[in-house]
């Protein structure tokens, strides 16, 4: 076992499971690795890891986010990071998930927080209300074409205003940045966050035709 395959096997188990036995005593949610994970996208689906609110924060809190600012997570889950952005002082956080199952819990534990937020049970590519938000949350929840028609689709409903993508784990990098001419603005990377995928990058695009 190399040293990337044991420090997933680490994630896995705190993220999925100690974790979040400790926010279900806490709060009652259920934020744990969903069962049968790989099977729930159509395709260019990835590997699934829950988002570590403490390796997002650094980057949340230097962006400085009002109330007249939105973020979707796009792949949110069961809307654990729905839940940090509202509490970071986004003004509007919802999310888009893909399978049923998984929204619905999701719903349920924003239900349980006492938040308004929504999670959108919709294909990303065909979501129809992107130009709500100017944050976008990517947990590389998955790649290759699908993320091409959902950055794509993002972008033409936004095209009139800045937006911001906050990237965390970005296999597509060289899709943002030489197909849809976003400008990478940030970089929170260290030999950890390389090897066990948690690096995060920023970043915006000023409004364009794609």
């Amino acid at each position: 076992m190399n040293i990337k395959s044991l420090l997933m096997k680490i994630d896995i188990f705190f993220t999925g499971y100690l974790l979040s036995r400790i926010e279900t005593i806490l709060y009652g949610v259920d934020f744990s690795r969903p069962e049968g994970i790989d099977g729930i996208y159509k395709r260019d689906e990835i590997h699934y890891q829950a988002s570590m609110v403490s390796i997002v924060r650094k980057a949340i809190k230097e962006l400085k986010p009002d109330s007249n600012d939105a973020i979707i997570d796009v792949g949110c889950g069961k809307g654990k990071m729905v839940w940090f952005f509202r509490k970071s002082g986004f003004g509007k956080s919802d999310g888009i998930e893909f399978s049923k199952t998984i929204a619905e819990c999701g719903q349920q534990n924003l239900k349980k927080l006492g938040l308004d937020s929504i999670i959108y049970n919709e294909d990303a590519t065909l979501f129809e209300n992107y130009e709500d938000y100017n944050y976008f949350y990517f947990y590389n929840p998955f790649v290759g074409e699908i993320f091409r028609s959902t950055v794509r689709k993002i972008l033409e409903s936004t095209k009139n205003k800045e937006i911001i993508f906050v990237y965390l784990n970005p296999l597509c990098h060289d899709i943002l940045e030489n197909e849809f001419r976003m400008v990478l603005v940030k970089k929170y990377s260290n030999f950890y966050r390389k090897i066990s995928g948690r690096e995060i990058y920023i970043y915006r695009s000023n409004g364009h035709e794609v």
